[in-house]
């Protein structure tokens, strides 16, 4: 399974005036391209890291914040390092014609 270590990327904390785009910030800061389908289990980052991010959408305060990303972040891994993203192929591919 091929795979590639980035750092993570620098993007605003976040906030209630940007909760609502930080996801997509986050996949396009780490090579997305928003026309690919994007499968985020295929992404990983430190768990603490995780954890974090997920309480800074809780503290938002709008419903529902943190569950999205828990439903479309990436996945929480101890083995990643705090500062870094691994991405494997499978995260980011061509749309499939049904």
């Amino acid at each position: 399974m091929k795979k590639k270590k980035i750092s993570f990327p620098k993007i605003d904390d976040i906030t209630v005036d940007n909760y609502e785009e930080y996801l997509s910030v986050f996949y396009r800061a780490i090579g997305w391209n928003g026309k690919c389908d994007l499968d985020p289990k295929y992404i990983s980052i430190n768990k603490n890291r995780w954890k974090e991010i997920c309480d800074d959408f809780n503290k938002t305060e709008q419903c529902g914040a943190g569950f999205a990303w828990m439903n479309w972040g990436p996945t929480a891994d101890e083995d990643t390092p705090y500062d870094k993203v691994i991405i494997h192929k499978e995260a980011f591919t061509q749309p499939q014609n049904i």
